[in-house]
């Protein structure tokens, strides 16, 4: 045989190889997938086992139109095998939410019977199989929190497993709580910091308890400074004087000396609190000013509030229950302080005599602060429709008018209740025809 002809003896097998090669292929890629899509539960488990297998698993999925990927998807979640989540997390990355959907429904059953093979892929970082792979297990309840503590072993699974324990809110606070014992100093810091999420709540003394002495075993600021917050969250009695000693400590960190604030708050100290309001951080006399809401009875503190800036102290008494706080800022108020005219209009309630003060100044004589009616305008009709009838009443008043149909606009005042002002007869009809224009046209 010549040189020649072994040549193209070479090239023709060379190229029957490759074509047979394709051709088994294709038929070893139908046939999969065909077991795939089988009703057959035998052949499918065979499909899914050579699929998890195969590198180009996910490609050859997508192959198939979206309707006949979600079927695939479902099934999934029958495949009894320890490959069962890591399969699903890979195709967790197809672009149709309905097959997302699918994947998300099999990884909750999957959890059910293997929850730590599902706690193995919580290290998926891809935006898509990380929400599905939260998803599902938080859909598998008590098993889901059991994934949460297993990922949480795993530095690179722990922010996925941190998530996943605030999902679940309180129930999550035994197993956190349990973690602050973790001999790795990291882990029980992370614990600290996700219950700190989830936040405090009734009956938490002893979450906040064992935070405490979390808190006191640690060794470096660096660490003390991360479990803080934890702390100031579920402010344990004993930390009482920390938490004044930090407030206090105007070289300390703005974020430290903001949360000891909250916690006293939340402790029912409010003579620190009072102090707080003179500081020159913005975040500190904030997170004070926030802490008087719980204040049932301001007692003596009241006295330092009142020597607050205007805005501080209003501030601080905008949500505090006590009649005490409304009557300070309705004299407040009276007296032209238009930061208490805001707090009266944030208030979850007024009374009577509250919302009468706001219509003193609403229709105060000509010459009065204008911005200080816009803002009495405004309070009242953050008060339903109570203070609603007070700025209808109040739209025959030269003084008021103009104010009054403007915030009557944005009330809960019924545009029938508006409909019937302005078919009036009193020159307060145009008025109310004015606000209810500006209404629809904020509307449309």
């Amino acid at each position: 045989m010549s040189r020649r002809a072994l040549r193209w003896t070479i090239l023709f097998t060379l190229m029957a190889g490759v074509v047979a090669l394709a051709v088994y292929n294709a038929y070893s890629n139908a046939r999969l997938l065909s077991d795939l899509e089988s009703r057959d539960p035998a052949k499918r488990a065979s499909g899914f086992a050579l699929l998890s297998d195969r590198q180009d698993g996910y490609n050859l999925v997508q192959t198939l139109p979206a309707g006949r990927r979600r079927a695939v998807a479902e099934a999934l979640g029958d495949w009894r095998s320890p490959k069962a989540a890591s399969l699903a997390a890979t195709l967790l990355r197809d672009t149709d939410a309905g097959v997302r959907t699918a994947l998300t429904r099999s990884l909750s059953r999957i959890a059910a019977e293997s929850p730590e093979s599902v706690a193995m892929e919580m290290s998926a970082t891809t935006p898509e199989v990380r929400v599905g792979l939260l998803e599902a297990a938080y859909a598998a309840g008590d098993t889901g929190l059991q994934i949460a503590a297993t990922a949480f072993q795993n530095t690179d699974s722990r922010e996925n497993a941190a998530t996943l324990f605030v999902r679940f809110g309180d129930r999550a606070k035994p197993a956190l709580t349990r973690l602050l014992d973790a001999d790795d100093t990291e882990a029980a810091l992370v614990a600290a910091e996700t219950l700190s999420r989830i936040g405090a709540g009734d009956g938490d003394s002893e979450v906040g308890a064992r935070i405490w002495v979390f808190f006191t075993g640690l060794e470096s600021v660096e660490e003390k400074d991360r479990a803080f917050a934890a702390l100031a969250e579920f402010a344990p009695p004993p930390a009482e004087g920390l938490f004044i000693k930090t407030l206090q400590d105007a070289v300390a960190p703005s974020s430290l000396r903001a949360a000891s604030a909250r916690a006293l708050g939340r402790l029912g100290n409010f003579g620190p609190l009072a102090a707080a309001l003179a500081d020159t951080d913005r975040a500190v006399w904030t997170a004070a000013a926030e802490g008087f809401a719980g204040a049932d009875e301001l007692g003596a503190s009241l006295a330092a509030v009142a020597e607050a800036p205007p805005e501080r102290s209003a501030m601080a008494l905008r949500m505090n229950p006590s009649p005490l706080a409304e009557r300070f800022l309705t004299q407040r108020a009276l007296k032209g302080d238009a930061a208490a005219v805001r707090a009266l209009g944030e208030r979850p309630n007024v009374s009577p005599g509250g919302l009468l003060a706001l219509e003193r100044i609403l229709s105060m004589a000509e010459g009065a602060d204008e911005g200080l009616r816009r803002d009495a305008a405004r309070a009242l009709a953050a008060h339903g429709t109570e203070g609603g009838e007070i700025l209808l009443r109040n739209l025959s008043n030269p003084e008021a008018s103009w104010p009054a149909a403007d915030a009557l606009a944005t009330s809960e005042v019924p545009d029938g209740r508006l409909e019937e002002a302005a078919e009036g007869d009193g020159p307060g009809a145009a008025w109310a025809a004015l606000a209810l224009r500006i209404r629809k046209g904020s509307d449309s």
